[in-house]
């Protein structure tokens, strides 16, 4: 089922953040030198309040070299099942904290860093989140396919093909 629209902001950003939640893997942008640069990424955490996105991440790769200090960053997270993309804005920079390392440590990221959470290589990115912006249809594939094509024939563009709004980095 799409957003609602008509909903009030606090009930609009909550639906949004439960949705985006269950998105674990994300396109994370970053700049490096002059130009953009795009990775997935798999979100290890969504902290609600300040709001913020946390990653692992090597401590000598690139990622790592294009934060520096820290910068702005946006990830892209998308349900193409159920029509749903975000896009996060917000600063990101590397985090030494064993004990968050520790918190959100799995299986899985011993495939990057066998040596887990004393891996040498292992670094926390966190992600501050400045302000989130969304689409959502709850139309089926074949009925935006649909009016796509009858924009196209008739030069309308589509109306009420789903819902698009933003929301400040607070989920509620």
């Amino acid at each position: 089922m799409a957003i609602d629209a008509t909903a009030d902001h606090a009930e609009i950003a909550e639906e949004v953040w439960e949705k985006a939640a269950k998105i674990r893997i994300g396109m994370l942008t970053t700049k490096l030198g002059d130009r953009l640069t795009s990775r997935p990424m798999t979100i290890q955490q969504v902290d609600p309040s300040p709001v913020a996105v946390w990653f692992f991440t090597s401590k000598h790769g690139e990622l790592a070299t294009s934060l520096g200090q820290g910068g702005p960053a946006n990830l892209s997270v998308s349900d193409h099942g159920d029509s749903f993309y975000v896009s996060i804005a917000g600063t990101a920079r590397l985090v030494d904290d064993r004990a968050q390392k520790e918190a959100l440590w799995s299986t899985m990221a011993k495939a990057w860093f066998p040596g887990g959470v004393d891996d040498p290589n292992l670094a926390l990115i966190r992600m501050d989140v400045d302000g989130v912006e969304y689409w959502d249809s709850d139309h089926s594939k074949m009925v935006q396919m649909l009016m796509m094509a009858k924009a196209a024939v008739t030069g309308n563009p589509p109306t009420n093909i789903g819902t698009h709004g933003s929301l400040g980095a607070q989920p509620a």
